[in-house]
């Protein structure tokens, strides 16, 4: 076979693996932590305080731009797993679960520039685990979950962090449930799913509207019903998706559209079904990971989805994209014949990983030398600001 041939064999190969429908596996998390809690702040995601199976204190934060997970300081307080978590305007927040029969109302936050924790007025709700949370980027929310008597709640309220206070507002009018799932989108809270009081998995979302303090119920999902699901929101769409069922564990994930009270199914790769997978959004994509069965054991993939990657052909050919020098150097910069502005740039290896991601790429050169690439083909991919996507196939040879 000649190199003519074998570039072209290989062009084509990393065009179907990179076919994967906006997801991408990243790196394995480091750790054997399972049942934490996820959030993602300023650019970074923050994972970890679970079990293993013994009750862990441990925390990290995941860098995208070096696809790498980098320990953070132990969580100091006494509460772990079954726990909330989310972030508000840089700072994230954590507490309100445990494990049975030790549950308690401690609140804690982390401030990522101190990597410092500190703790907070307790929980104003009666101790619970197994709740949900979330936050709309200036309050959080606390709803369900089951007390230290394993009665199922359904109350909601709201954490003002100017003055660390929580405020009960209108109980959710849905059955009550532990594992459920929650989100904030165009000014509306949206919770539902779980498991029931006879440990029945659910299917109903509900959406809270803080104009009028009150509850209404959307159309009914199109899918089979789950609890301990994940869930991020990205450019105000919901993506939900894996999760425990009455028998066995669900692998699939679905877009809603809160405007249009519509779902749509994604296409996927084969990644494991399970339950208590964290997830988040960082710079316009969602990331999942952990996660497993009965124990919540089992898994250490993570993965990412860039929704402006889901299409039929992720990479196409273009002939106003034009890299020079081409074969290049891993040492050199790649120029490009275009100029961008606030555009993404996503380059992947000969198997389909991504090596690289910027989110903000204005200008029309890329520098490689801190990539550590090897001898190979990759193939470049720039989305501008409308959308339009430019690819071609970079081969890099040693100097």
């Amino acid at each position: 076979m000649n190199k003519y041939n074998l570039l072209i064999l290989t062009l084509f190969t990393v065009s179907s693996v990179v076919a994967q429908n906006g997801w991408q596996r990243q790196n394995d998390f480091p750790d054997t932590v399972s049942g934490g809690i996820g959030f993602s702040i300023n650019g970074k995601g923050y994972y970890g305080i679970g079990y293993n199976p013994a009750t862990d204190r441990s925390f990290w934060e995941y860098d995208p731009d070096i696809n790498w997970w980098i320990k953070k300081k132990d969580f100091p307080g006494s509460v772990f797993s079954y726990c909330v978590g989310f972030s508000i305007n840089g700072i994230g927040y954590y507490g309100a679960g445990g494990l049975f029969p030790v549950i308690s109302k401690e609140f804690w936050k982390y401030e990522p520039v101190k990597n410092n924790w500190t703790r907070l007025n307790d929980f104003s709700g009666t101790n619970r685990n197994d709740a949900v949370g979330f936050s709309s980027g200036s309050k959080g929310y606390i709803c369900m979950g089951t007390d230290t008597f394993r009665n199922f709640l359904k109350d909601f309220w709201e954490y003002d962090p100017a003055n660390d206070s929580w405020t009960q507002l209108k109980d959710f009018p849905g059955p009550p449930r532990r594992l459920s799932l929650g989100f904030f989108v165009n000014g509306k809270a949206y919770v539902g799913f779980g498991l029931d009081s006879s440990l029945k998995s659910l299917n109903d979302l509900w959406a809270y509207d803080f104009s009028n303090n009150s509850w209404s119920k959307m159309n009914t999902p199109p899918f089979r019903a789950r609890y301990d699901a994940s869930v991020f929101t990205i450019n105000n769409m919901a993506y939900i998706g894996l999760g425990g069922k009455d028998t066995g564990y669900l692998n699939d994930f679905w877009k809603y559209d809160p405007i249009l009270d519509k779902w749509t199914k994604l296409k996927t790769p084969n990644f494991s079904g399970r339950r208590g997978a964290f997830s988040f959004e960082i710079n316009g994509k969602g990331y999942f990971g952990i996660g497993g069965e009965v124990s919540y054991l089992g898994y250490y993939d993570v993965w990412s989805y860039d929704p402006n990657l889901n299409t039929d052909i992720q990479f196409v050919l273009d002939d106003k994209l034009i890299v020079y020098p081409n074969p290049g150097s891993k040492y050199s910069n790649i120029h490009i014949n275009m100029e961008f502005i606030h555009a993404k740039a996503i380059l992947y290896n000969g198997l389909g990983k991504e090596v690289m991601y910027i989110s903000d790429f204005s200008g029309s050169e890329l520098d490689f030398s801190q990539l550590n690439l090897v001898d190979g083909c990759y193939n470049l991919i720039i989305i501008d600001l409308k959308g339009n996507r430019y690819g071609q196939t970079i081969s890099i040879i040693s100097d």
